[in-house]
């Protein structure tokens, strides 16, 4: 019995005329060429000398350098942009859609703000510290220019000026606005709760929200400690454009009040 053996008789020699690999067959050799990129000749047994093309490098990408984070400057005010982010959350049944369409959003601009269109048939009550005036100040159309109007000094006057109904332990008021002066910072009573009324439906809300021009977004600075709130069962409110702080809950604040843990309810 005989055996063919076939014996390496192809030499890959570099650009260089250094034997790089032996080989059975041009095939091979090709091959072989191919997964280093570069020029080669092969040399073959009949001495012809075959010069390979050229295997082309894959382009080298530069690497992408993250942009630096912008770091907000001092009352900066910074706008919440919606990002999109793929699914990566385990979700077995197919659920998820079935869960979002339960969830009715409003109308939202391309920062990611819901949009608020005003209703000359609701009303609205402007606020501002300096220039209000509580005995004078009314709620008025919505629309309403505010440099035609005494605004509201206090938060206070200008939610118990909002029409409302109490049942059954809801207070509820419509799709009414109360509107916060930039750059100013409200406190509410000390001496009673100051409850947010509810707005009429899921598609008119009543909103706290902020008017002027200035650069700070006015700021409610007792939210929470109990005198003003979203109580019970509070609901189609929408508070936009408007820092909620309490400053008796800051352990670096003046007024930080450590008895107030336990005469809230949560």
């Amino acid at each position: 019995m005989s055996v063919k053996i076939s014996l390496p008789n192809q030499i890959l020699l570099s650009e260089d005329g250094e034997e790089v690999s032996q080989h059975r067959s041009p095939e091979e050799a090709m091959e072989s060429a191919s997964n280093n990129p570069g020029k080669y000749r092969l040399v073959r047994p009949d001495g012809e000398i075959v010069v390979s093309g050229d295997v082309v490098e894959p382009p080298v990408e530069p690497p992408i350098e993250p942009e630096p984070p912008v770091e907000p400057q001092p009352g900066e005010v910074i706008p919440f942009t919606q990002t999109q982010y793929p699914q990566s959350y385990y979700d077995p049944d197919n659920k998820i859609d079935e869960i979002k369409g339960k969830f009715e959003f409003l109308p939202r601009d391309a920062n990611g703000w819901t949009i608020i269109n005003p209703n000359p048939l609701k009303l609205v009550g402007y606020v501002d510290q300096i220039l209000g005036d509580d005995d004078v100040a009314v709620l008025v159309p919505q629309g309403t220019s505010p440099a035609s109007i005494v605004p509201f000094k206090t938060l206070d006057k200008a939610l118990k000026a909002l029409p409302s109904t109490n049942t059954n332990g809801e207070l509820h008021s419509g799709a009414h606005h109360i509107l916060l002066h930039d750059d100013q910072v409200f406190s509410t009573s000390i001496d009673a709760h100051t409850r947010i009324p509810s707005g009429d439906s899921h598609t008119d809300r009543l909103v706290i929200g902020r008017y002027g021009s200035g650069v700070k977004a006015p700021m409610i600075d007792d939210f929470g400690k109990g005198y003003i709130r979203l109580w019970g069962t509070c609901r189609y409110v929408i508070i936009q454009g408007v820092d909620c702080y309490d400053k008796y809950r800051d352990p670096a604040s003046p007024d930080f009040w450590v008895g107030v843990m336990f005469r809230v309810r949560i």
